[in-house]
């Protein structure tokens, strides 16, 4: 059986296709799409008819593509950019009915569940953080084995914050600080105290494109980041600086205005939980809701 799921994100939709083999998935194929959906948001909240539209024409070709490598089961899950907008029941319907498919819109709990089930499919997370930077939320997981584990959907992504908060390409001081209040200020609502959590483990394109990056300077491949290496990033990235945009351009082009963002989200949660490294989850959201329905089959 070969199974495939789109997933419909703030920035960028995914096609992947997996063979489980053994409790495990091999990824046969992967295929994305810069669609740029939260782009398409207006100002009252809703995603606008031609966001619903590049919406429904990126699902179909990622169907076709899905269809030519032969999937048997595939499935589209929509996450914070659809799930945050007012008119989120119709772009659901608009899809499924241009499709042919059924687009399940996943709460944040479930989102934050799923990206769980990725990352403890990988590692062994006896005391630990998981945390998935997607464009329109960060999903934090804590994981103790003396306490029941918790999860939450902070509603602070990298382009959200882009688009909240900076006014150029990159952020200033003064911009990056309010981003890094945003996060803060969305963890104080949600009732998640600061403590001390050695080890994040993190998913989603945000992080891979971090360790990415932090190879083209350095041309070492990290297991983990330390605070020095986050801080290296930080050092690295100068602000209107021609060789900074150039470089970002030829490793992380997709990312260009969201990976600054993004870093100073994933330092605000380093500090916040008083870690020491941050590892990086091959699997995630996409592996988690797969294996989950393989373990509902067998049910």
């Amino acid at each position: 059986m070969r199974y495939g799921i789109i997933d419909l994100g703030s920035n960028t939709v995914k096609l992947l296709i997996y063979k489980p083999e053994n409790n495990k998935l091999e990824t046969l194929y992967e295929k994305r799409e810069v669609a740029g959906l939260a782009s398409y948001l207006l100002p009252e909240g809703y995603l606008s008819d031609l966001g619903i539209e590049r919406a429904i024409q990126t699902v179909l070709k990622l169907k076709t593509h899905a269809n030519n490598f032969g999937v048997d089961k595939l499935f589209v899950v929509a996450t914070a950019v659809v799930r945050n907008s007012r008119n989120h029941n119709e772009i659901v319907n608009r899809i499924n009915q241009n499709t042919g498919l059924n687009v399940m819109l996943l709460t944040g709990l479930e989102e934050a569940k799923y990206g769980v089930l990725g990352v403890l499919s990988e590692f062994k997370v006896d005391n630990g953080l998981i945390i998935d930077i997607g464009g329109g939320s960060t999903e934090v997981s804590i994981i103790n084995p003396n306490t029941p584990s918790f999860s939450s959907s902070l509603p602070v992504g990298c382009l959200n914050s882009y688009i909240t908060f900076v006014k150029d390409i990159l952020p200033t001081e003064s911009e990056q600080q309010l981003i890094k209040k945003s996060v803060l200020t969305a963890l104080k609502a949600e009732n998640i105290d600061s403590q001390s959590i050695p080890y994040i483990y993190g998913i989603g394109g945000t992080i891979k494109a971090l360790f990415r990056l932090y190879r083209s300077y350095t041309n070492k491949k990290k297991e983990y980041f330390t605070k020095s290496d986050l801080d290296l990033l930080f050092n690295k990235i100068k602000l209107n600086n021609k060789s900074t945009y150039l470089h970002l351009i030829r490793v992380v082009p997709e990312r260009l205005h969201t990976i600054m963002p993004g870093l100073v989200v994933v330092k605000t949660l380093f500090e916040y939980f008083n870690s020491t490294r941050i590892y990086k989850s091959s699997n995630g959201l996409r592996e988690g809701f797969i294996l989950n329905q393989l373990k509902l089959n067998k049910e």
